[in-house]
């Protein structure tokens, strides 16, 4: 609570945050504001509002980016959309692969956290996105969503929710 920067700092060290750069006309990167850098928009129910994923903007490219790592042993790479252009069989360019973050954590903690997204479908909330033929891993999430010029007390109360994980859990090819 009196230094709010390191939980920042941290999210940006996992890869949580970080500009993505997207060739796609109206991407946009993520948003995660500092408390010394955004100081006017920084509040005292900031840090504790973040914790649980508000007031911040995160494209679900960067989420999907995120679980991308986990999935991937902890190694988080750019988006890719096309691997090369080819012409008559020949490659005409390459796309290589861009590595943000070499490792977006310890190997201990990946490991509890690609235990935990197994367990939120196997056991837990997210048992929807489970399969019975292999292991699923993921996270739902739940947003309250603001009504306008009514802001979150206008009398009805909508949600935005969502889930983003991979499979197969042991040996993810799909996320």
């Amino acid at each position: 609570y009196d230094c709010p920067e390191k939980y920042v700092e941290g999210l940006y060290r996992c890869g949580v945050g970080i500009p993505l750069n997207l060739p796609l006309a109206g991407s946009a990167n993520p948003r995660v504001k500092h408390p010394k850098k955004n100081k006017n928009l920084w509040w005292r129910t900031s840090l504790p509002w973040m914790s649980i994923g508000y007031e911040t903007q995160l494209p679900p490219i960067a989420t999907l980016t995120f679980y991308n790592a986990i999935a991937n042993g902890g190694k988080m790479v750019k988006p890719r959309f096309v691997s090369a252009v080819k012409k008559n069989g020949e490659t005409l360019y390459e796309y290589p692969v861009e590595v943000l973050r070499e490792q977006i954590c310890s190997p201990s903690t990946l490991a509890d956290i690609q235990e935990m997204l197994e367990l939120v479908v196997s056991k837990g909330l997210g048992k929807k996105a489970g399969s019975k033929d292999f292991k699923v891993s993921g996270k739902t999430g739940t947003a309250q969503v603001s009504q306008g010029a009514g802001g979150y007390k206008s009398g009805k109360t909508k949600y935005l929710i969502s889930f983003c994980g991979y499979y197969p859990s042991e040996e993810p090819q799909y996320s």
